[in-house]
């Protein structure tokens, strides 16, 4: 069996839009959900994020990643400590979210995985004018990320 980051890379080092065959998007589906299988969802979501970290390091590889990590089915699972993984992404975009995410994927991924991790903030039914990019805590992480960068 192949390493767990190996299968990442495998998984992620590819562009969200690239036409495929629906035996080839259907495969790649699978190989996700058997990665998370193989080896539990919190190993995943290390090597997911650890991926992300290192490897997405230009706006338009984090909006890649976001895309792949929705078409994976990451947002089904609790995220641990979901704010300083959107966060991340959010400063590599630099909050420009009208320039980069022109699908919306980010807006997608912080309302389905904030409140399942427990911020009721970020729920919709609770509070419909949640935006993440007005989001004081999301905002102060991507500044740290920011600080730490300088």
């Amino acid at each position: 069996m192949k390493n767990i980051d190996d299968e990442t890379m495998y998984l992620f080092n590819r562009h969200y839009d690239e036409e495929l065959t629906d035996e080839q998007d259907e495969a790649l589906l699978d190989r996700a959900q058997q990665q998370i299988i193989d080896y539990g969802w919190d190993k995943t979501f290390e090597s997911w994020k650890q991926y992300l970290f290192a490897k997405c390091v230009t706006p338009e590889s984090v909006i890649n990643f976001a895309h792949l990590f929705w078409s994976y089915g990451g947002y089904e699972y609790v995220i641990p400590d979901p704010y300083n993984f959107l966060a991340y992404i959010y400063y590599r975009i630099d909050m420009e979210v009208e320039k980069y995410d022109d699908m919306d994927i980010l807006d997608g991924i912080a309302i389905t995985i904030l409140p399942k991790a427990g911020y009721d903030n970020a729920d919709l039914m609770k509070n419909p004018l949640y935006s993440p990019q007005l989001d004081e805590r999301l905002i102060s992480e991507v500044e740290n990320f920011k600080n730490s960068a300088e």
